[in-house]
């Protein structure tokens, strides 16, 4: 008899087998926490979790395969997703992959990048905040509100513009192992960060800063919040390749590149 021997995403083998594995769990455990809090549609199988906002946002529609899948497979699993989809009006949806893919462009899919994922190990503390930077934690629909227009304003997010919340509502609040904040200079909000803890691991999630903070390390600052929510516990996010010299500088490492497609409706 052949002996099985398990690859990194075999079923068998729980989510904390390795850290990528580990991440992309997490990403689909939060997709499908902040989708049943705002009561949005969500599909949970073996291959897959699939949420949907019917936002203009692609990253509120969003598919997470929880293990490769080869050209082969390829045909089965997509007409599965694009027919959740297609039950809905709404924005485009993103398939969001820790892991190659086939070529999808002869089904209507668009590639939309390999972002890195990075991990920072649990060790040291953060330098000081810059003078003037308050950083709070959000706790309440009033302060969701702020960080939502701060989000969709410096990162920036223009499909939600003027949408409340960011397109999401008070609910957020309440998603177990989510925590936001908020960072202020004179009253006035110029940041944002966000971590899912999960399994071990501070998820980084939302960081963004607006223009005139820039270049004065606000955004280090308001990702230390998130980093160490959990000091205990090491991190991890997803990096666009413009913002890994500011990550390694706080001692992340790239650990691979996602592979992520967007479809239209």
């Amino acid at each position: 008899m052949e002996e099985h021997l398990p690859d990194a995403w075999d079923p068998a083998l729980p989510a904390e087998d390795n850290l990528v594995k580990s991440y992309v769990w997490g990403y689909a455990d939060l997709m499908e926490a902040i989708a049943s809090a705002m009561g949005w549609p969500v599909v949970r199988g073996e291959r897959f979790v699939a949420v949907d906002g019917s936002s203009p946002f692609a990253f509120h529609n969003c598919v997470v395969p929880l293990r490769p899948f080869d050209s082969e497979e390829a045909g089965d699993l997509l007409s599965e997703i694009e027919d959740f989809y297609a039950a809905r009006p709404g924005g485009p949806y993103l398939l969001w992959c820790g892991f190659p893919t086939p070529r999808l462009f002869d089904r209507g899919w668009q590639l939309m990048g390999h972002p890195p994922l990075m991990f920072r190990p649990a060790a040291g503390d953060p330098p000081p905040a810059p003078a003037g930077l308050e950083i709070v934690p959000v706790a309440t629909p009033e302060q969701l509100e702020v960080f939502g227009t701060t989000l969709v304003e410096a990162f920036p997010v223009p499909e939600l513009a003027g949408l409340p919340y960011a397109g999401l509502g008070p609910a957020l609040l309440d998603v177990p192992g989510w925590r936001m904040w908020v960072g202020t200079i004179d009253g006035h909000a110029v940041a944002t960060s966000a971590v899912h803890l999960f399994r071990g691991i501070n998820g980084v999630e939302w960081i963004s800063t607006r223009p005139e903070a820039r270049g004065r390390g606000v955004g280090a600052a308001i990702t230390w919040a998130a980093t160490l929510a959990d000091p205990a516990h090491p991190a991890m996010l997803i990096s666009s390749d413009l913002g890994q010299s500011v990550y390694e500088k706080m001692g992340y490492l790239r650990l691979t590149r996602f592979t992520l497609w967007f479809r239209t409706r």
